[in-house]
């Protein structure tokens, strides 16, 4: 593992970790719960931290039924943080019915010239930010009842356990139609819940918001600089326009709650 990514995966165990109510060891890693944000599978899930060819799908499948079906919970989610290990696995959970993702860990190297659109963002409180994640979390698919929308939005504010949170914005009309998100902790940094509204793409506003977190955490004197995203998406080629690069990749393994 290089010195980049083990400074990434340090920092996101660290909000991980600090973002739960309680960790649970297994085998090869943690898992983790929040009892506050039982919705949120992100917050309820295994965490696999070691590599090797000895870990089977079949095995971390059930380990996952026992933990959080003991806690109560219908979903299942595992994170596999080795690039190798999670490769691997992916086909043989997808062939047991899971759902596979795989994100890019990428890091920032330098800006390109240009700062378009840079004069519409303007950095939010959570009071003027949250309208745009509510409104965001309600066109999700299970965005539905207002319990799950009140806390698939209030979990974001757990990164502020661990870290400094800040949000970042393209305001129009009296409202935030593009919005991310940056994490702020030692010497590294995070840029996360990066969303334009449907209706406002096309207009450069993501890629706006993005490049003016990046600046404002080299401001901040961070050292490394990182943001994830969605092998199979289009949003990481605007990643790569503004400067970061794929270093490894964590797999995101899911089991929706069926019915």
């Amino acid at each position: 593992m290089t010195t980049e990514l083990a400074q990434v995966i340090s920092f996101r165990r660290l909000l991980q970790d600090r973002a739960s109510t309680r960790l649970e060891r297994f085998p090869g890693g943690t898992a983790l719960f929040n009892d506050e944000f039982r919705l949120s599978f992100s917050h309820n899930r295994l965490r696999l931290e070691e590599a090797g060819d000895e870990v089977r799908a079949a095995e971390l499948a059930a380990i996952c039924d026992d933990l959080l079906g003991a806690a109560g919970h219908a979903h299942r989610s595992i994170t596999v943080e080795d690039e190798r290990t999670g490769l691997r696995l992916a086909p043989d959970f997808v062939a047991m019915g899971w759902v596979a993702r795989r994100d890019l860990v990428m890091v920032h190297r330098a800006l390109p010239a240009g700062r378009a659109g840079a004069q519409l963002v303007r950095e939010l409180d959570w009071s003027t930010a949250r309208p745009m994640v509510e409104e965001t979390v309600r066109r999700l698919k299970h965005g539905k009842g207002a319990e799950v929308v009140r806390q698939l939005v209030d979990r974001n504010l757990l990164v502020g356990r661990a870290a400094r949170l800040r949000h970042f914005g393209v305001i129009m009309d009296g409202r935030v139609v593009s919005s991310c998100d940056l994490y702020e902790g030692g010497a590294v940094a995070q840029i996360e819940e990066v969303a334009t509204l449907e209706e406002h793409r096309g207009r450069g506003y993501a890629g706006a918001v993005v490049r003016t977190a990046v600046e404002a955490a080299q401001r901040s004197a961070h050292r490394l600089i990182f943001i994830n995203a969605i092998a199979d998406d289009w949003p990481k080629e605007m990643y790569r326009r503004l400067g970061f690069e794929a270093i490894s990749s964590i797999h995101e393994l899911t089991r929706l709650p069926q019915g």
